[in-house]
Parts: structure tokens; sequence; C-alpha cells
């Protein structure tokens, strides 16, 4: 079985913590694409001088501190979802290796 399909077969109470994980993986994705998409709309609508303080300077730092968050969040995220992913693998597999041990076929 497929990991997706392994992670949607699974109940609730088993899959909530992963769905947790896939949600702040997902936020984090958007967060770390809005905060350039933001700052180039506002180059567009002409807020791009450097005189003084600016709305770009405040931009760049909120984007720097962005950057260095995922360099941070996204290989703890990863070996949370990973370590999840084989839970749920592997208890799918062991529920089918029952379920097919109560009907007689034995796996190899």
């Amino acid at each position: 079985q497929g990991a997706i399909r392994v992670a949607c077969s699974q109940s609730e109470s088993e899959s909530g913590r992963l769905r947790l994980i896939c949600a702040a993986l997902t936020g984090q994705a958007l967060l770390c694409q809005l905060v350039p998409l933001f700052i180039s709309f506002t180059g567009f609508a002409g807020y791009n001088t450097c005189d003084g303080f600016s709305l770009t300077m405040v931009l760049f730092g909120l984007l720097a501190f962005t950057a260095h968050l995922n360099q941070l969040l996204s290989p703890l995220f990863m070996l949370i979802w990973r370590r999840q992913m084989t839970i749920m693998i592997n208890h799918a597999q062991e529920r089918s290796a029952l379920a097919a041990a109560a009907h007689g076929h034995a796996k190899p």
C-alpha cells in the first residue's frame, strides 16, 4: 500500500499527529512563499525606496526570519513526519498480517 493510502485509511486517533505535522509543513511552506510574494507586490506598488526606514526594510527582515525559521523547522518536521509514517505503515502491515492469519492465508 502507498503511504498516502495508509495515512488516509487510519482511524482518527492514529492519524491525528500525522495530520498535524502535514498541516504544519503546509503552513510553513505557505509562509515561506507568501513573504517574497508580498515583497514583490510592494515593489510593484512603488514602495521600493531606500530612503530612511521603510516598509521594505521590515519585509526583508521578515524574509530573513522566515528563511532561517524554515532551515530550523523543516528537518524537525520531516523527522517527525517520517517517524509517524513508519509507525502507521507498520500498524497497517500488522493488521493485514493478522487478518491474513485469521483467514488462514499465511504470508511468506
